[in-house]
């Protein structure tokens, strides 16, 4: 939905609003996979946004823009029993279910577009506001990871295939080798705050020829916890770069004036967001 109001010859807002929802009550298993490993699986997500323009004259143009994303994943085991890893096949609900991720992103931005004699200069500044926050558990319910053999008959002791109290336990203990428990917190918090400021000038040097140029700076701060201590001994992340500077240049010309063969090429500097995992990690 998406809505436009044209307040005066000098401003105008738009709002845009959009959602969806997925679900699936039975994901999972396929081909010979046992029917305990299905989950019932949603996905939610929606999002406003809001641009304010206003014009100053004839060569400036500012716009504000301000939004709000939420997206949520939720995995829940149909069967939440162990999960039992025998070599032809496992069975059991997922050992790292129930999980849920909640991202919840505000974005605040600005952009200035100025038009000067042979100069087209854009310059904006951007913030982003991420809180990762959910629950991802790991084998709080236990999992058997290895057995000496497996049983000669699966039927006779699953033979109620979402029931666990029918599952004769008794038969495959002797047959098990390793076992681990999760214990302990699985919620996850972790606010960000990303930072990114720009400028560019499209310079035209003449009629055939144009330059590009920009400059461009981000930071996602606090991605990391510097008071993250292992027991293992593996050293954590202590801070992000806080020296992500990136120049571009660029070109486009017209070889002959006739606008039929351009040559257009540039170069610069790039860096990529830090994916959520390596976040949500610690």
């Amino acid at each position: 939905m998406r809505t436009d109001w044209q307040i005066n010859s000098t401003n105008r807002l738009s709002i845009r609003g959009t959602g969806y929802t997925w679900g699936n009550p039975f994901t999972g298993p396929g081909g010979t996979q046992h029917p305990s490993r299905a989950a019932a699986r949603t996905r939610t997500a929606y999002a406003v946004f809001g641009t304010w323009t206003k014009t100053f004259g004839t060569g400036l143009v500012n716009e504000v823009k301000a939004g709000l994303n939420h997206f949520d994943w939720d995995n829940e085991a149909l069967v939440p029993s162990q999960e039992y890893r025998f070599t032809t096949n496992t069975i059991g609900g997922p050992y790292n279910y129930p999980q849920n991720f909640i991202q919840n992103t505000g974005q605040f931005r600005d952009d200035m577009y100025w038009l000067k004699g042979r100069h087209s200069v854009k310059t904006g500044a951007e913030y982003l506001r991420t809180s990762y926050s959910g629950i991802f558990q790991q084998n709080l319910r236990g999992t058997v990871t290895s057995f000496s053999s497996d049983p000669s008959n699966f039927p006779a002791i699953f033979p109620t295939w979402n029931d666990p109290s029918t599952w004769n336990l008794g038969a495959i203990s002797p047959l098990a080798v390793t076992f681990v428990q999760g214990f302990g917190n699985f919620n996850i918090a972790v606010p960000t705050n990303a930072v990114g400021f720009w400028l560019q000038d499209d310079w035209k040097v003449s009629g055939r020829l144009t330059f590009n140029l920009g400059l461009r700076y981000d930071n996602d701060i606090n991605a990391f916890d510097p008071s993250l201590r292992l027991k293992s001994g593996i050293v954590t992340p202590r801070n992000g770069d806080n020296r992500n500077v990136a120049p571009r240049v660029g070109f486009a010309w017209d070889i002959t004036g006739s606008r039929k063969t351009v040559i257009r090429g540039g170069a610069g500097i790039y860096f990529a967001d830090i994916a959520a995992n390596q976040v949500i990690d610690q």
